[in-house]
């Protein structure tokens, strides 16, 4: 009989599994109450990115020099430029994913990659003025410059 309990419980461990990772958000900066990370109305959805989201920084938002502000190591999937002008600092992420820049920005915080492969893609000019660690393989494309001038 116990058996027969196995197989429900192992299939129900497993949806749920598949819900919490179907739950990914992708937020996309809206600055429209401050430059702070942590305050929900920055952000379309309205919330606050949390570890295995993604961020978006699309042109036309407002507060273009802004602070992440969430707790030391937030585990972002992918950071996305979409647009130009930002100046992002605050506290360090984990990157697990990407990194885009279709619009010149400077990125100001620590980002860790641990052992991750994390791909930097550039359309046009990006500065990672924070400090760059971790041990997983980093790949760089793209026709326009990327500068580092964090410690790495």
């Amino acid at each position: 009989m116990s058996g027969k309990r196995l197989i429900p419980t192992a299939l129900w461990a497993f949806t749920l599994l598949l819900a919490v990772h179907a739950q990914a958000t992708t937020y996309t900066w809206t600055g429209a109450v401050s430059n702070l990370w942590s305050n929900q109305n920055n952000w379309n959805p309205v919330g606050v990115p949390a570890s295995g989201d993604s961020v978006a920084f699309p042109s036309g938002a407002a507060n273009l020099t802004n602070t992440n502000d969430l707790a030391p190591g937030t585990s972002i999937v992918a950071i996305a430029f979409n647009g130009g002008g930002y100046t992002t600092g605050g506290n360090g992420v984990v990157l697990t994913g990407s990194m885009t820049s279709s619009g010149s920005s400077v990125v100001n915080l620590p980002i860790d990659v641990q052992t991750n492969a994390v791909t930097f893609t550039t359309g046009s000019n990006l500065t990672v003025g924070g400090s760059l660690s971790g041990t997983g393989p980093i790949m760089l494309n793209g026709g326009s410059f990327m500068t580092f001038t964090g410690t790495h």
